[in-house]
């Protein structure tokens, strides 16, 4: 920790970092579709989605395929919102 900085100050910090789960290129969007919403399943599960928050400190959000191309082709340059 930062000794010039009092503890108080990191209470209010937060990150946002985004990750996604890619296939190869060229994969058919049917497959995409359903390896996006199993994957959803899996983390909608409330012992995976407690074990995320109180473990890790996580708090992850589902999103779609196309959202994910559209930060990693634009928004890392500019900060994905």
């Amino acid at each position: 920790m930062c000794r010039h900085l009092p503890s108080r100050a990191f209470r209010v910090f937060g990150a946002r970092l985004v990750g996604g789960v890619f296939a190869p290129a060229g994969t058919p969007k049917p497959i995409i579709d359903k390896l996006n919403a199993e994957l959803a399943k899996a983390i909608s599960l409330p012992d995976v989605k407690k074990h995320l928050s109180e473990q890790l400190g996580m708090d992850l959000v589902v999103s779609s395929p196309e959202a994910l191309q559209t930060w990693t082709v634009g928004g890392s340059r500019g900060g994905a919102r």
